[in-house]
């Protein structure tokens, strides 16, 4: 009968885990350390403009504009989730180091839900800009003069659902076929240039394809144009950006703190993890939600049949 360790397992928190590739909220949200659990914010709002004036007369003031941060309060939330390992199951995953990946990347694969979840619906919230068929580009290029103004990357979030049918939409398509062929060495590089001259074709800076489990199903149809902050820490504090994710975690610890221990009332190893964040939104008009007309798997060619003509 193999225990684990009673104690904080930083071996387990730093651990990558299969099949987040889809995980984006942290590339929407950029992480931003908070060294307590509650407290007060500045942040900049964008600045209306006004127009200059011409011809002042002598002795006449000139009107100032002030600039001025808005703050806000803030609170972050506990996340936690617990999963076990038997002791007498211990054995079947190969040792005790192998079981205890196994309950630390559930427990942490759970939190990392708990967060992706958030922020689909922090994104898509709200009523989008509806697309017809055959429109993206154009509607792109209408989202992108709606929040030019924010400060940081022009990014397209959406579900790969969401992907699948913006690349069969005709104006995609018409704008693809204007760049180059080039021919990719692997399907990895197949998927990173697809990406590259889609970016390209809408003259945006990035697109971030999220799973399906969190941003397609009721979500499929949505698409967001988003201004993602720069990583900066000051940044949302200089210039109007739309939102980070406060996390509290201690300096010398992770944003995913793993504990186990054995419980042998359960007969079994425990694996607690646990994450304190908040998605912090300063300006929501930094995005721009579009609804897809439609939205499908790319359609299949049908299956040409072998002649059956015979002499």
């Amino acid at each position: 009968m193999a225990k684990t360790q009673n104690s904080r397992r930083p071996d387990l928190e730093t651990l990558p885990l299969a099949g987040t590739e889809g995980y984006i909220a942290d590339q929407i949200f950029p992480v931003f350390h908070v060294g307590q659990k509650a407290g007060k914010m500045n942040y900049q709002t964008l600045v209306a403009k006004t127009a200059a004036t011409g011809n002042r007369a002598a002795g006449t003031a000139l009107a100032t504009t002030y600039l001025a941060k808005a703050s806000a309060d803030w609170a972050v939330v506990k996340k936690e989730a617990r999963y076990g390992v038997p002791f007498d199951e211990v054995e079947n995953y190969g040792g005790i180091e192998s079981a205890d990946e196994a309950g630390g990347e559930g427990a942490k694969l759970s939190v990392m839900d708990a967060i992706e979840a958030d922020a689909v619906t922090v994104v898509f919230s709200g009523t989008g800009t509806a697309v017809a068929a055959g429109g993206f580009v154009a509607a792109v290029k209408a989202a992108k003069n709606k929040i030019k103004r924010y400060v940081g990357k022009t990014v397209l979030v959406l579900s790969q659902t969401a992907y699948d049918a913006v690349c069969e939409d005709e104006s995609v398509q018409d704008r693809v076929a204007l760049f180059t062929s080039v021919t990719p060495a692997d399907n990895e590089q197949i998927l990173a240039l697809k990406k590259t001259i889609l970016c390209m074709a809408l003259e945006i800076d990035d697109i971030l394809v999220g799973d399906d489990e969190f941003w397609g199903g009721a979500n499929a149809s949505k698409v967001a144009l988003v201004k993602v902050a720069p990583a900066d820490v000051n940044s949302h504090i200089r210039k109007a950006v739309f939102a980070k994710q406060l996390a509290y975690y201690p300096a010398d610890g992770s944003r995913f703190e793993i504990v186990s221990f054995p419980d042998d009332n359960d007969k079994a190893n425990k694996y607690d993890a646990t994450a304190y964040y908040k998605l912090q939104v300063f300006n929501t008009g930094a995005v721009a939600l579009l609804t897809l007309s439609a939205t499908s798997e790319p359609s299949e060619q049908p299956e040409q049949s072998e002649s059956s003509d015979q002499e």
